[in-house]
């Protein structure tokens, strides 16, 4: 959760400059990861609806879908917590605390920006971030509320391959978790190879041969709402904060 950063090279302006930097780049990162992650959504419910002609006409169906998005958006919130850092600057002593930041390295302040990790997974008691945020500057470095979902989601959605795979997942899973007498463990197998399964390899071929088809609708309606000005808010609804 909390990770701790040193820099012993450079002044303090410069500490400025490169984290600025290297604040940009990782919202970035993860603005796209969430984006690839709601398109995902996204299509999964509005290609459903249209294979099985669901709520009306192709508008109704994507206002339905995104409608449908907005209610996982609370999932989202603790998939891709707000990412904060404090930075405590000194000249060739400058201290840097993430929160929430990601645990794959190429989120790490490290060799462009020159701050070296000297400990990671600390979980820093209330007294103990009261007192270095009361002598650090504090950033928000990412979070949902600071992202626009509502536009480009569309330039991430998968591949018409990926787009198959995730359908035909989604129905066979739907299907078997409705029922009652399957365990937690014996659902967590379904979902583990369910793609190994013959019912899956048949599916897959029928819903392959009409994906392209759905694929032009959304295409088309999105630009239709665009051209428009129709263009529905994701609203995110916040919880807690440190």
């Amino acid at each position: 959760m909390w990770k701790i950063f040193i820099n012993n090279e450079l002044d303090v302006n410069q500490t400025f400059e490169a984290l600025n930097i290297w604040k940009n780049l990782v919202y970035s990162k993860l603005n796209i990861k969430v984006k690839k992650y709601l398109a995902e959504k996204i299509v999964v419910y509005f290609d459903n609806k249209v294979l099985f002609k669901k709520d009306g006409s192709v508008h109704d169906m994507l206002m339905s879908a995104l409608s449908q998005t907005e209610k996982d958006i609370e999932e989202m919130q603790s998939i891709f917590p707000d990412v904060k850092c404090f930075i405590i600057p000194e000249d060739k002593n400058s201290i840097l605390i993430t929160f929430n930041l990601p645990e794959s390295k190429e989120y790490y302040p490290e060799e462009e920006f020159r701050f070296n990790l000297i400990q990671k997974n600390i979980d820093f008691n209330y007294e103990k971030i009261k007192q270095f945020k009361n002598k650090a500057w504090e950033n928000l470095i990412f979070s949902l509320e600071i992202t626009d979902l509502a536009n480009s989601w569309i330039n991430y959605t998968p591949s018409l391959e990926k787009r198959v795979e995730l359908q035909t997942k989604y129905i066979l899973l739907n299907k078997n978790f409705k029922n009652e007498e399957l365990s937690l463990l014996e659902k967590i197998n379904l979902e583990e190879n369910i793609t190994k399964t013959q019912n899956y390899k048949e599916l897959y071929k029928k819903i392959e041969k009409i994906m392209p088809q759905i694929e032009d609708k959304l295409n088309i309606e999105w630009r239709d709402v665009v051209t428009q000005g129709d263009i529905p808010l994701i609203n995110i609804k916040k919880k807690n904060q440190i």
